[in-house]
């Protein structure tokens, strides 16, 4: 006897399969999800970080801040910290995502 699927559930698998692909999160580290988009691939490498209503966007080769919103000065330094640490590993993440 097959088991019937339940649709909210597939409705889940698929949302959550979309946005493995569209979100890649390279790392959630205290809450804080750095991740780029799928859309990003025209610009250079860069990473978003978003935690509730916090967000900012960090070039990976400068290490520049793009925008910030909502971030205290201490929490950025803390940030870019993690970022310094996986940048080069995240360079390539990006490479290979957009086939470069």
């Amino acid at each position: 006897m097959r088991r019937k699927e339940n649709p909210s559930e597939k409705r889940k698998q698929i949302r959550q399969l979309v946005q493995e692909i569209a979100l890649p999160t390279l790392l959630i580290w205290r809450g804080h999800k750095f991740r780029f988009y799928a859309s990003d691939g025209p610009e250079p490498p860069h990473v978003h970080i978003v935690k509730d209503s916090k967000s900012a966007k960090v070039w990976l080769r400068s290490m520049e801040i793009e925008y910030l919103q909502g971030y205290s000065e201490h929490e950025m330094r803390e940030l870019m910290a993690v970022i310094a640490e996986n940048r080069n590993a995240w360079i390539g993440a990006w490479n290979d995502f957009f086939g470069f």
